[in-house]
């Protein structure tokens, strides 16, 4: 994980306060090794070592950031739209992350 990583957190809210189900990223590095958006990408949301299950849920997301990421680099030309555009499309709860909410 690096400072210039895509980060999301999966958290509830119950009796018990905040619970933090788990966290995964999306590597800016990548996007621009690869010279490709993610787009449809599924990454893994992992628990902590507590956790019942290392994977909490899986996500579906786009990061659209290699434009503004060639600039960084000075190469190409500023975007007319949003530089950095993320859109999250799906979340599938692995079973045991359910146990975190009892």
């Amino acid at each position: 994980e690096e400072a210039s990583d895509v980060y999301f957190e999966l958290k509830t809210s119950g009796t018990k306060g905040d619970v933090e189900l788990g966290s995964g990223y999306v590597p800016l590095a990548d996007v621009l090794h690869r010279g490709a958006d993610f787009v449809d990408e599924r990454i893994e949301i992992t628990g902590d070592a507590q956790s019942a299950s290392p994977i909490a849920a899986h996500l579906t997301v786009s990061v659209m950031a290699l434009d503004a990421l060639k600039l960084t680099q000075g190469q190409g030309r500023a975007p007319a739209g949003p530089k950095i555009d993320l859109r999250i499309s799906e979340l599938r709860f692995a079973p045991a992350a359910f146990s975190a909410l009892e």
